[in-house]
C-alpha cells in the first residue's frame, strides 16, 4: 500500500482514507482531511486504524502498516525496538527482522504492533521518561579529586554543582582536562575546590516536556536536569537519547 511521511510520521494516502470511509458508510469532510495531514501523530491515535464491525476487525480495507513505516512510526515516538516488541506482545529480534524486510508478519501481529503504536501516540514519551535518577552531584565546597572520583566510579562525565537543592554551576571531564592542558601541577589542581573551576549551570526542563525539547538543549551542553516544581529529579545525556534510536 502506498504511503506518504509527513512531519516524520508515516500515514496513508487519501485514498485509503476514503475506502475506509466508505466500507464505515462515514465520510471526511475536506477539514478533517486537513487534520489527518497537519496532525498525523494523533491520526496514529485514532479508531480508523482499528475499524470494529460487530465482535471482529476488517481487515479488508483496514491500512496494513509497511515495515519502513513501522521503523518511522517508532522512531518517532521515541520507543526503542524493544519497548514496541514488549507492547506488541512478540520479541525485540522478531520487531528487528519485520523493520528490516526479514520477517513476513501475520496481519494479527501487524495489528498488535498497530494498535502498540496507537498507545504509545496517545500517551507520548516525556523528559522524565529517559531521565536518570537519583542525580549524582558535587558541593562548590568539594575537591576536584572528589568530583573525579565520583565520575570514574559511576562511568560519567559530568556533575552537576547543587547547594542547598539549587543548580548552581556543572563540572565536566572536559572542563577538567582543559586546566590540566594549561599547565598547572596535577596534584594542586586536584585539591582546588569546584567553585573556582566551575561553569554555566546545566539547562533544565519539566519532566512533564517531551522527550525531543531536549535534543536542542543537549546540543549545547553536555547535559540537561529534569525538574517538578523547582525539585531537580533527574539528568538526561547524549546517551540516553541514543538509546532511543536502537
Amino acid at each position: 500500500m502506498a504511503s506518504q511521511i509527513v512531519s516524520g510520521c508515516p500515514i496513508p494516502f487519501l485514498s485509503t482514507i476514503s475506502s475506509l470511509c466508505s466500507s464505515s458508510g462515514t465520510c471526511l469532510n475536506s477539514s478533517t482531511t486537513m487534520f489527518l495531514r497537519l496532525s498525523p501523530s494523533l491520526y496514529f491515535s485514532s479508531p480508523l486504524l482499528l475499524m470494529p464491525r460487530g465482535n471482529k476487525i476488517t481487515g479488508r480495507n483496514m491500512p496494513v502498516p509497511t515495515p519502513e513505516e513501522i521503523r518511522q512510526a517508532r522512531k518517532r515516538l521515541g520507543m526503542t525496538q524493544s519497548e514496541l516488541a514488549r507492547l506488541a506482545g512478540v520479541s525485540q529480534a522478531y520487531i528487528a527482522k519485520i523493520e528490516s524486510g526479514q520477517a513476513d508478519p501475520k496481519l494479527s501481529t501487524l495489528r498488535k504492533i498497530s494498535h502498540a503504536i496507537q498507545s504509545s501516540a496517545a500517551n507520548p514519551i516525556t523528559a522524565g521518561d529517559i531521565a536518570s535518577s537519583p542525580v549524582l552531584s558535587v558541593r562548590p565546597s568539594d575537591t576536584i579529586i572528589a568530583a573525579v572520583r565520583l565520575m570514574r566510579r559511576h562511568g560519567i562525565s559530568q556533575l552537576p554543582v547543587i547547594e542547598r537543592g539549587r543548580q548552581v554551576g556543572s563540572v565536566s571531564e572536559d572542563t577538567i582536562l582543559r586546566l590540566l592542558s594549561s599547565g598547572p601541577d596535577v596534584r594542586l589542581l586536584l585539591k582546588r575546590r569546584i567553585r573556582s573551576v566551575m561553569e554555566e549551570p546545566f539547562p533544565t526542563v519539566d519532566r512533564s516536556s517531551p522527550y525531543h525539547s531536549v535534543i536542542p538543549l543537549l546540543e549545547h551542553s553536555p547535559a540537561v536536569l529534569t525538574v517538578d516544581r523547582d525539585r531537580i529529579v533527574g539528568i538526561i545525556t547524549k546517551a540516553d537519547l541514543f538509546k532511543l534510536m536502537r
